[in-house]
């Protein structure tokens, strides 16, 4: 698949990380057309990010800052 591809060229990458979102396929009732979210696939969208993107961006920059 493109997203274990994509894992495997990260992984010959020092220092980086892939980032995903617990699902990669939202419903049709998420999106106002092909590409994009209504309403409600907003809010879930950014629930995810909140929950679990945004605290892996944070805990990567914390590990790999310098000081």
């Amino acid at each position: 698949t493109v997203t274990r591809a994509m894992e495997q060229e990260v992984k010959k990458i020092p220092n980086a990380t892939y980032l995903k979102f617990p699902e990669k396929d939202y419903a049709h009732e998420f999106f106002s057309e092909s590409i994009h979210y209504n309403t409600k696939g907003e809010k879930k969208v950014n629930k995810e990010f909140d929950l679990h993107v945004f605290p892996k961006i944070l805990e990567f920059s914390k590990k790999h800052e310098t000081k």
